[in-house]
């Protein structure tokens, strides 16, 4: 399977060529999203989808008591369920294994406090069991990303054994220079319900920048490429996003340049079109192209000293099985060393 190979035939400009098990596709590549809305009647996609909502349902539940705490805080839920039901109708079909919620920094204690009091722990689940992170590890949290070391919470129920939360305090990654405002960024939220518990989540065009930052860190870290490569889930949410949630795109363009965050959320874009090609997308990369494009098509990294130059689009190795060596073959040896450090700590 290649990218042009995918999106003939998920536009249908193939018609005699068909995925011939999308469920297996799917674990394989990620974009259980696509293979939902092109193959609806597939038995192993629907209980795949089912077991995902009765996860999801029950995590809610269960964490129904810390958002009715959470109410008078200035947060927003990202990804997830939310997202899911915003984009897919239901908030199942995106896969998700934990619960991502936006702050701002000086509320990282408050949150630690209520996530402390519903019975979360920072620390990893192994073999059934929670392990509190090393001082060490929470240091290095603190000084490389934007956010805390994840909180668990284990409980006795079989279908929904742990839950997991991550907070975020800047919609940045940790090798970026740029910080947001985020007292600003979280004023544009708004309420809504998920399995029938009320949360926040970002107003549209600030919730679709927060995907795109997200997704454009997902294609350029080179710690995150090594460990878990590239998934076709990454370009359905921007492509289902576009196509479900109308968009202004002067708005768009008019935030990303206040938030200096235009050359990212192209790049996000850019790399998606490639992928499924729709009017919509390419209107969107008309507004926002950047004057250094073609110099951003084919590089990854997240820092002036991380950049590479592929031999191609990251989008055209969704379905290449030798990514790794490519990735590979543009890393130094202290490169490679730095990775696996990052392995050890988060």
């Amino acid at each position: 399977m290649t990218t042009t190979e995918f999106r003939d035939i998920f536009t249908g400009n193939n018609t005699a060529k068909r995925i011939e098990d999308p469920f297996a596709f799917a674990l394989k590549y990620g974009g259980i999203e696509a293979m939902y809305q092109l193959y609806p009647g597939n038995t192993d996609i629907q209980m795949a989808v089912a077991r995902q909502y009765v996860y999801a349902q029950r995590v809610y539940q269960y964490c129904r008591g810390l958002f009715a705490d959470l109410a008078n805080t200035d947060y927003a839920i990202i990804k997830g369920a939310v997202l899911s039901r915003r984009i897919y109708s239901n908030p199942a079909i995106r896969k998700s294994s934990d619960i991502d919620i936006l702050i701002s920094l000086d509320q990282i204690d408050n949150v630690k406090a209520l996530l402390g009091k519903h019975g979360f722990k920072q620390g990893k689940v192994r073999n059934g069991e929670l392990t509190p992170y090393t001082r060490k590890e929470l240091i290095y949290y603190a000084a490389f990303t934007h956010q805390a070391a994840s909180f668990s919470k284990l409980t006795e129920d079989p279908l929904c054994p742990v839950i997991n939360i991550d907070i975020n305090t800047d919609i940045f990654w940790g090798e970026s220079s740029q910080e947001a405002d985020m007292y600003d960024y979280l004023s544009h939220t708004e309420e809504t319900k998920v399995f029938g518990i009320k949360v926040k989540r970002l107003t549209t065009t600030y919730d679709f920048i927060a995907l795109c930052l997200h997704h454009y860190k997902d294609l350029n870290s080179l710690y995150l490429l090594w460990k878990r490569g590239i998934s076709l889930s990454t370009f359905c949410d921007i492509y289902y996003y576009l196509e479900k949630i109308p968009l202004d795109t002067q708005e768009l363009k008019q935030i990303c340049n206040k938030l200096n965050v235009a050359e990212y959320v192209y790049c996000s874009i850019f790399q998606t079109n490639i992928v499924f090609e729709r009017s919509k997308l390419r209107k969107c990369l008309n507004e926002l192209v950047p004057a250094n494009a073609k110099s951003l098509h084919k590089r990854i990294g997240l820092s002036e000293n991380q950049y590479k130059q592929l031999p191609d689009f990251i989008a055209n190795y969704a379905f290449d099985e030798h990514f790794h060596q490519v990735l590979e073959n543009l890393l130094t040896a202290e490169e490679i060393e730095q990775i696996k450090t990052n392995d050890l700590f988060l």
